[in-house]
């Protein structure tokens, strides 16, 4: 860990204090420690609760989960918008160059993830995806286009 990065016990205490309903522990695994946070969110207050879970490395990128509710695909999409295929769908929150291993979680990941559940309940109304991004690796419209995988 460089003198700039945010050690998983401060990423941890910052979580506590931020999101006290989270439970969060360092894991301790045959890659190193990782920081594992659960909890429940809920995005608006018309919206679902989900459980939600984020895990970190120092010197990866935060990795995060809905674990419940299931997420759904949109009838007529073959998958949703902004999500990773492996451990997934897996909800993809920013670009590369939007995380650097100064900034908390508790003040970044959540933000950003809360957002994203916004943008999915939305898409899951609309069938538009109202957050930024890259169209051009998006999921299509099944009948309409063929099948893009980033």
């Amino acid at each position: 860990m460089n003198a700039r990065e945010r050690s998983l016990v401060y990423q941890l205490e910052l979580m506590k204090v931020h999101h006290p309903t989270f439970r969060c522990r360092i894991v301790h695994g045959i890659k190193g420690e990782r920081l594992v946070c659960q909890g429940n969110i809920q995005p608006t207050p018309i919206s679902d609760s989900y459980g939600v879970r984020i895990e970190y490395s120092i010197g990866s990128r935060p990795r995060v989960w809905v674990d419940r509710p299931k997420l759904r695909i949109r009838d007529g999409w073959d998958r949703i918008p902004h999500t990773f295929r492996e451990g997934g769908p897996r909800p993809c929150l920013f670009e590369n160059q939007d995380w650097n291993p100064r900034m908390l979680l508790a003040t970044s990941v959540m933000p950003w993830f809360l957002l994203w559940l916004v943008f999915y309940e939305s898409w899951l109304a609309t069938g538009e995806w109202q957050g930024e991004g890259h169209p051009e690796r998006e999921a299509k419209v099944a009948e309409t286009s063929p099948e893009v995988r980033p």
